[in-house]
């Protein structure tokens, strides 16, 4: 039955103290300063839907994204109170909304527990208590049809796998990318019709990825060529080898979780190839229309030529969203920014990708200083 992420909300988790709602555009972009929260804001619905897995054995897998174990409950909430979070799902035209508090027992050693689980269609509760053990909240999860939650959301992170000189065939193609991209050069060679992926390469790159397989096919290599060399994938620059995770998910893969989050799609990259990967960010909501994108990023480019293709009615202005993650002296804050038919935003940070004229401005002070020496 199909679920879709919609929206999500977050208190006490991290960098983020009071509540923060995220409503989730088909494509929504998270700017801000380092050490703001923009990672922690992209990771969170991963992170925090875990419980609500077809295999969770308890409300605190609590597991990081790269398979790694996830720091205690006291790092990941702002004390012993625990953090609270809010997931708001589209199912056949109605809203479902899954709500739980997790918490730490004093009494037990700061042992973790669900303080409160709420299950909720439209206006109804359906479900509604407090410190329920895992085995009534687990059944509540399963009579609702909740349990695919964790399944309908997909991440790739910011550090991507470097790529090797030659790969193993796997026998099947991956379903995803992996979270570190490690699985993209399986989902190229298993894909028999590279011609998405390369149209898009040779207009706005240069280049075309090809499979050169190996022996007797138990391996093979990834090339990348253009109008003047055919070169190893690890012997490429390595803004190739980074941006090839992002268009195999998006290009390539034959469908994507409701909510697939994407940080720094534009890793290594020259700015302006950034333009290429809004335009990446583009096609993949055209062929993933049921997919809401979270996208994480430092470029101006990119949410210029967001902009652009708004004015050229390429997209809807409600197609696109900005969030800016600021922090305060009592926790991190996400504003909204909306974008007009024009592209002009409602409103706009100060000093937010402002760095080329402050550079400018000082560079004419300074002149201008000496000039009147």
């Amino acid at each position: 039955m199909p679920m879709n992420l919609v929206h999500f909300s977050l208190a006490r988790y991290r960098a983020f103290d009071r509540m923060v709602q995220v409503d989730l555009a088909p494509i929504t972009v998270v700017i801000g300063g380092n050490h703001a929260g923009k990672t922690t804001l992209c990771r969170a619905p991963w992170f925090v839907s875990q419980p609500f897995s077809r295999d969770s054995a308890s409300p605190f897998p609590l597991g990081d994204p790269s398979g790694a174990p996830a720091p205690s409950l006291l790092r990941v909430a702002r004390g012993i109170s625990g953090f609270e979070a809010e997931l708001g799902l589209l199912r056949n035209g109605e809203m479902w909304t899954v709500r739980f508090h997790a918490a730490a027992r004093v009494e037990a050693g700061n042992q973790p527990m669900l303080a409160r689980l709420t299950v909720s269609r439209g206006e109804t509760v359906l479900f509604n208590a407090q410190e329920p053990s895992w085995d009534v909240a687990q059944e509540a999860i399963k009579k609702h049809r909740l349990e695919r939650i964790h399944a309908e959301v997909g991440i790739l992170g910011g550090l991507r796998s470097e790529a090797a000189l030659s790969y193993p065939l796997q026998g099947f193609t991956p379903p995803s990318v992996g979270f570190r991209g490690e699985d993209a050069p399986s989902v190229l060679a298993g894909t028999r019709d590279l011609s998405a992926l390369n149209d898009w390469a040779k207009k706005h790159l240069g280049i075309v990825y090809e499979i050169e397989r190996e022996g007797i096919w138990d391996s093979f290599r990834v090339i990348v060529k253009d109008d003047r060399s055919r070169v190893l994938l690890a012997e490429s620059g390595t803004g190739l080898v980074q941006v090839l995770p992002v268009a195999a998910a998006l290009l390539l893969l034959p469908s994507l979780p409701s909510l697939y989050c994407i940080e720094h799609p534009e890793l290594h990259l020259h700015p302006h190839a950034h333009r290429a990967v809004a335009e990446l960010l583009i096609e993949g909501h055209n062929r993933h229309p049921s997919t809401r994108f979270l996208v994480e990023t430092h470029s101006d480019p990119l949410v210029l030529r967001l902009r652009r293709a708004i004015v050229e009615k390429r997209l809807d202005p409600d197609d696109v969203r900005l969030l800016y993650v600021a922090p305060e002296a009592d926790g991190s804050t996400a504003t909204p920014i909306r974008l007009n038919e024009r592209g002009v935003p409602d409103w706009w940070p100060k000093g937010v990708f402002a760095e080329a004229q402050a550079e400018f401005t000082a560079m004419r002070r300074k002149l201008n200083e000496g000039e009147r020496e």
